[in-house]
């Protein structure tokens, strides 16, 4: 190749005055629609709203990750139930103003996004999409299984006991079949 061949940078693409406006365009939608349904709805549709915002903020924040900088990530919904879970507990352990519960969801789950997400920075296209995709089962499973168990640390009455979700297997006594079966296989194999 020559030196004629150069390639040049377009001058829409170098624009820096273009990208402020698009990157505020999500956002003041997301504010209209608020304004909108706070202004016109009733109880129902505030709550409907309130939750499609909430997950709307969410999906912001994939579009960064996948748009700017081609990341698949499939943990973004598990982290804001983080969040909203630690929320709801300090909220109901420690009674403070919701802001103040608000900002603990925020930190403990960008600090558990953190924990979670730098080591997983190394991977790239599918595997960044399983490993994160595991993160997300494994939060639903901390969260449904030992629920009761964990929440009792926030809890405001420690007398109180949660049973438990999971009960542990049934042991085959000596009368049962099963019992035997297996004492004539361990038999058999020592």
């Amino acid at each position: 190749m020559t030196s004629q061949h150069t390639i040049q940078a377009s001058p829409e693409r170098a624009s820096v005055g273009h990208f402020p406006k698009q990157l505020l365009q999500v956002p003041a939608t997301m504010a209209l629609f608020a304004a909108v349904v706070m202004c016109f709805a009733n109880s129902y549709w505030l709550s409907a709203a309130t939750s499609a915002v909430a997950l709307s903020l969410s999906v912001a924040g994939l579009a960064i990750l996948y748009g700017q900088l081609g990341l698949v990530s499939l943990c973004q919904f598990a982290l804001v139930g983080v969040g909203g879970w630690v929320t709801l507990r300090v909220g109901h352990a420690f009674h403070p103003p919701f802001e103040i519960s608000l900002l603990a969801g925020g930190i403990i789950a960008s600090l558990v996004g953190l924990a979670f997400g730098l080591p997983a920075l190394r991977l790239r296209g599918l595997y960044l999409a399983l490993v994160t995709l595991m993160l997300a089962g494994a939060f639903q499973i901390i969260i449904s299984a030992w629920g009761p168990t964990v929440a009792m640390v926030f809890s405001a009455a420690p007398t109180v006991r949660a049973a438990p979700c999971f009960p542990g297997p049934e042991l085959p006594t000596e009368r049962s079949p099963i019992f035997s079966m297996f004492a004539l296989l361990r038999r058999s194999l020592c």
